[in-house]
């Protein structure tokens, strides 16, 4: 039987992936809006470079949920060596479902003591909450509507997906403050989404806008 593979390439660092789609057809996104769940680019997939069936999915998500927690993380750890990266995305398919709410950010807690890099985009309310405590966590919380994004803006970064353009805006202390997606984000338009999140690391931009207490390490 071969070794349960949790991490795949994502953006140019380390993504976890879970099933996409509703409860009841296998997925993992309780939260997403009907809009997102008709118009989600991680129902194919979602990397340039390698497509990731249902099956690897499914295997990660019951290994985070189920296996000891200093298992998970000692997983996650030397995956992420072997893929030789110093950020770890959260939710490049699916999303945290209410019930792993507490087991996920605990998981996240262990991590950001080892000083590994998190972000990632989320629905999931609670949890966005409890990540906005972690250090090292940037971690966005996945919403449509405008006026909701700006005023709860005020507790950390709120981004609103454009699903016409394929970009998400991002939103922080009630105003909107840039974009990414396949063209990049701002005056990094010109480098392509597989360097995006180690180059946005590097710049402070987007989910990394605010590193002032984290590492000022280079990825």
């Amino acid at each position: 039987m071969s070794e349960t593979k949790i991490l795949h390439i994502f953006s140019g660092v380390a993504g976890v992936f879970f099933p996409a789609g509703k409860l009841e057809d296998g997925g993992t996104c309780e939260f997403a809006s009907c809009e997102c769940l008709e118009k989600c680019a991680a129902f194919s997939n979602a990397t340039n470079k390698n497509k990731i069936g249902y099956q690897p999915k499914y295997e990660a998500l019951e290994f985070i949920t189920k296996q000891p927690i200093f298992v998970v993380c000692n997983k996650i750890l030397e995956e992420m060596s072997r893929l030789e990266s110093r950020i770890l995305y959260w939710f490049a398919a699916g999303d945290c479902m209410r019930r792993h709410t507490q087991r996920i950010a605990s998981i996240m807690r262990h991590l950001s003591l080892e000083g590994v890099i998190q972000c990632g985009f989320t629905r999931n309310r609670t949890l966005w909450g409890i990540a906005s405590e972690i250090s090292g966590l940037h971690l966005a919380l996945t919403i449509e509507d405008e006026e909701a994004a700006k005023k709860l803006s005020n507790e950390g970064i709120v981004v609103i997906p454009d699903y016409e353009s394929e970009k998400i805006l991002f939103y922080f202390n009630t105003r909107h403050y840039g974009s990414c997606g396949v063209k990049g984000y701002n005056d990094l338009s010109e480098l392509s989404i597989g360097d995006s999140c180690k180059d946005c690391y590097k710049n402070r931009l987007g989910c990394f806008a605010r590193t002032e207490k984290d590492s000022k390490k280079d990825v």
